[in-house]
């Protein structure tokens, strides 16, 4: 087990490549991304918030490559190869979104009636 100044020795050369592998690498590459919030845990394996605040440091300086993440504050806690990490997407992008979007009066309709009788149930 590796403690101490070499531990944190260690975390630093793992940091500053996996930044440099994405940075280089494919944006279909996306094991750096996870990896780097592997480092964020091994670096404050007790400290939640401090935790956080790395992988918010690390997920920004990796998002600045624009090469899979457009936000340090868009990361998944998993990847799906052919799902970009931008902030919005035409609903034709997914076959399931027009007819959602198109039935949504109904679904509005439907949830209205039903906090109505919840309502009442409880009123």
């Amino acid at each position: 087990r590796v403690e101490g100044q070499r531990r944190e020795d260690l975390i630093v050369v793992a940091e500053a490549h996996l930044l440099r592998a994405v940075a280089l690498g494919s944006p279909s590459f996306v094991s750096p991304y996870v990896d780097l919030d592997t480092l964020a845990s091994l670096r404050h394996p007790d400290d939640l918030a401090a935790h956080a605040a790395d992988s918010l440091r690390l997920a920004t300086a990796a998002a600045a490559t624009r090469r899979f993440w457009h936000s340090g504050l868009q990361r998944p806690p998993h990847m799906l190869r052919r799902l970009r990490s931008r902030p919005f997407y035409e609903a034709s992008e997914f076959g399931w979104a027009v007819p959602m979007l198109k039935a949504f009066g109904q679904i509005k309709a439907e949830m209205q009636a039903a906090r109505a009788v919840a309502r009442g149930a409880a009123g």
